[in-house]
């Protein structure tokens, strides 16, 4: 393929993109996903208990999904929170409310808009002590469903790992997208 560069006597030869595109395609290539932890498994009954306990009792299944989808989608961010609430050295200040979990209370207040009221168990008027009761909850779910890091007297039990989906995959069948079905009437007198 040629381009013109500017005078009528000098043309530029350019690679073929298409060659070069398919050489790259066949090197070798390396995938660096994080390990998949498995999906929370505790039973319903504490799970529902604890949304009982703890939000309003007018929030809706799809406020408490997205809840706990808020939850096991930032599993680095609640090793960040859960780290800046255990020093590690003498000079590290305890944080018993992270900006990080205050950042994704905010986010989730942001996310569910007028129903955000749900989340609490009592009602507010907003402001900074509705973020901190937020993130109290999170921080607390998160305990329940045992995405915290650290255990009840500070000690490290290992990092926490990207949460999957797999265990909890819909299952999906196909079929047509009709509302009925019309069936050939078979003649009676054959």
């Amino acid at each position: 393929m040629c381009t013109y560069s500017g005078h009528d006597s000098h043309f530029k030869q350019l690679p073929n993109w298409s060659l070069i595109f398919g050489l790259l395609v066949l090197l070798p290539t390396v995938s660096a996903l994080p390990d998949g932890g498995a999906f929370p498994d505790i039973p319903f009954k504490d799970f529902s208990q604890f949304i009982q306990e703890n939000f309003g009792s007018d929030i809706t299944l799809s406020q408490v999904l997205i809840v706990l989808f808020t939850l096991t989608d930032n599993t680095n961010l609640l090793s960040l929170h859960a780290r800046q609430q255990n020093p590690k050295y003498s000079s590290e200040i305890r944080s018993t409310s992270s900006a990080w979990i205050k950042c994704l209370a905010c986010g989730l207040q942001e996310r569910l808009g007028t129903g955000q009221n749900q989340l609490f168990l009592h009602q507010h008027i907003g402001g900074s002590d509705s973020v901190v009761e937020i993130s109290n909850n999170l921080e607390a779910l998160a305990k329940v469903l045992c995405l915290y890091p650290y255990d009840a007297s500070g000690k490290f039990k290992g990092k926490l790992k990207a949460v999957s989906y797999e265990s909890i995959q819909a299952v999906r069948i196909i079929c047509p997208m009709l509302l009925y079905v019309k069936l050939q009437s078979a003649s009676l007198n054959s």
